[in-house]
């Protein structure tokens, strides 16, 4: 496989985990607007429990990190390598991180 082809899917896999990680962070938000009185209070529990899958979201985008800053030492991949980083670091931001409070 050429370096760009191993660009490209790793820029795939990351764009596809940034895209899941959005898409429970707005699924939380969801079931938070839903909810009502104690259940506000302790959505926390919900939210450890029952979403506690999304951790695993964070594999594939450490991976296209390690994959992307290792060709970011060839001139002309630069540019998409460093993009697949700043992607990759927002999936693992979103993946990790509870985001969809900031959309209250």
């Amino acid at each position: 496989m050429t370096k760009r082809r191993i660009l490209y899917i790793t820029l795939l896999l990351s764009a596809l985990s940034l895209f899941i990680a959005t898409y429970l962070q707005f699924k939380l938000f969801i079931d938070y607007s839903n909810s009502t009185g104690k259940s506000r209070g302790l959505f926390g529990l919900k939210e450890a429990y029952q979403y506690s899958y999304r951790k695993y979201f964070t594999i594939l985008p450490l991976f296209a990190v390690a994959i992307s800053l290792f060709y970011t030492k060839y001139e002309e991949l630069r540019f998409l390598s460093l993009t697949i980083t700043l992607i990759s670091i927002m999936a693992i931001i979103f993946s990790l991180f509870s985001v969809w409070r900031l959309y209250i």
